[in-house]
């Protein structure tokens, strides 16, 4: 019985979205903890999925390995790699050697039918990390009290810990020009690597980067989704709304703002409330002073680009490659997904993000072609008349037909080998050359 046990404990494979990746690498993490072996749990940490000898190492490990665990959410579900490696689970579990699939709900979202049959573990905010930790040992097959130490050791945060908030923005931000702006979230004092965020956003902006922190006692459990608002009558905030997953440890959200007058020594307030299933957690204040010194630059605050991402979604794979690749660099990559709130005007939404980019990356193709909502993004990003905005890439030959009001854009070639790589070096130099920094 010891050594099925073990067998069983050794033979774990995860498959998950990459958009999963914080939470997924955490429970690889603490599972390899409990079982006291590294090889114990396989995980892909690539972050870019591509490439045949890495779906050489996909197969293999999926294979070889007695348990499957998908960590479900509105992305796995959405995403390709996630439903190809489901369907072969099903293959190996119905085969002679047979399989153990489990799902585990990180995010609230409709199963797939053939998953909905099996046992469900749970990591929503209905319940704790420990819990669900504990409930997914259990459906493994590794005895909970053997591991009970373990379990509540690894996870000392999880519910009812003081969660804090650092803002963090440029001291001087020049009247119409739009800075960046940081709201981190952190478990007892501020990390170091967070410290070190900032210290290299004041190295590349040349500027010093004022700080306002706020704790908030008993915080959310982890997985818990939080939603931030940011209020203030004389700045516009690029996402005025944000909605947060809480992964625990710390975490970070990317805003823009611009002063709406161009009246320079001022200080306009500013306030991010954060809430949580219809609680308030924290409100964090700062003052953004627009001074005259900061006119001289007033683009230096904006350490990295941003890139708005025009694409279909039946060509999200190869958009995912060049997100993972921009994300590598600093760039600020931002889809339709990241700047849509329920209830919130959908054309609005749109074009306050496409104004406030920096690049308007064109994922031109087939699908793109025939897109009415791929062309009415275009069209609003051509009519702000900003020259070497639009960069379009494509990846199909022959090149999919261009409308004429596009013909003098130069249209790039992606060589199709570089979307499909194990890693994100193959495409970050077309990145840097795409968004003007090489």
């Amino acid at each position: 019985m010891m050594k099925q046990e073990q067998e069983i404990k050794a033979t774990i494979f995860i498959s998950h979205s990459s958009k999963d990746n914080e939470f997924a690498l955490r429970l690889a993490r603490d599972l390899r903890r409990i079982l006291h072996d590294d090889n114990a749990v396989w995980i892909d940490e690539s972050a870019l999925k591509g490439g045949d000898a890495w779906w050489q190492d996909i197969l293999q490990e999926l294979s070889a390995r007695s348990v499957f665990l998908v960590i479900w959410s509105p992305d796995a579900s959405a995403s390709g790699w996630v439903q190809d490696e489901v369907n072969i689970a099903w293959r190996q579990k119905n085969s002679a050697t047979g399989k153990v699939i489990i799902p585990v709900l990180w995010r609230e979202c409709a199963l797939r039918e053939d998953l909905a049959t099996r046992q469900v573990v749970p990591f929503t905010s209905s319940g704790t990390y420990d819990g669900g930790l504990k409930a997914l040992l259990e459906a493994i097959g590794i005895p909970p009290e053997g591991n009970a130490d373990d379990a509540h050791a690894i996870a000392p945060h999880d519910s009812l810990s003081d969660i804090g908030y650092l803002l963090a923005h440029p001291e001087l931000v020049a009247p119409g020009a739009w800075s960046e702006l940081k709201l981190f979230f952190y478990l007892e004092s501020v990390p170091a690597p967070v410290l070190e965020q900032i210290h290299q956003l004041e190295s590349r902006a040349g500027g010093k980067w004022q700080q306002s922190t706020h704790r908030t006692p008993g915080g959310p459990p982890v997985g818990t989704e939080l939603i931030v608002d940011a209020q203030s009558a004389d700045l516009e905030v690029e996402p005025r709304h944000m909605r947060v997953t809480w992964v625990g440890e710390w975490q970070a959200g990317d805003f823009l703002i611009r002063p709406t007058s161009h009246q320079c020594n001022e200080r306009l307030p500013l306030a991010f409330t954060v809430i949580s299933n219809q609680r308030t957690l924290a409100t964090v204040q700062t003052d953004i002073h627009v001074a005259d010194t900061a006119t001289a630059q007033p683009t230096a605050a904006r350490a990295y680009q941003r890139i708005f991402a025009c694409y279909s979604h039946k060509d999200r794979a190869v958009v995912e490659a060049f997100e993972q690749a921009s994300r590598a660099l600093g760039e600020t990559f931002i889809a339709d997904a990241d700047v849509l709130v329920a209830g919130e005007n959908w054309e609005a939404a749109l074009r306050r993000a496409i104004e406030s980019a920096d690049v308007f990356q064109l994922f031109w193709s087939r699908n793109a072609a025939q897109s009415p909502f791929v062309a009415r993004e275009w069209q609003f990003a051509l009519s702000l008349g900003r020259e070497r905005f639009i960069r379009p890439v494509y990846w199909e030959q022959p090149l999919a037909p261009i409308p004429p009001e596009l013909a003098r854009i130069h249209f790039h070639y992606v060589e199709p080998r570089l979307l499909n790589i194990r890693g994100v070096t193959g495409l970050m130099g077309l990145v840097q050359r795409l968004v003007g920094r090489a």
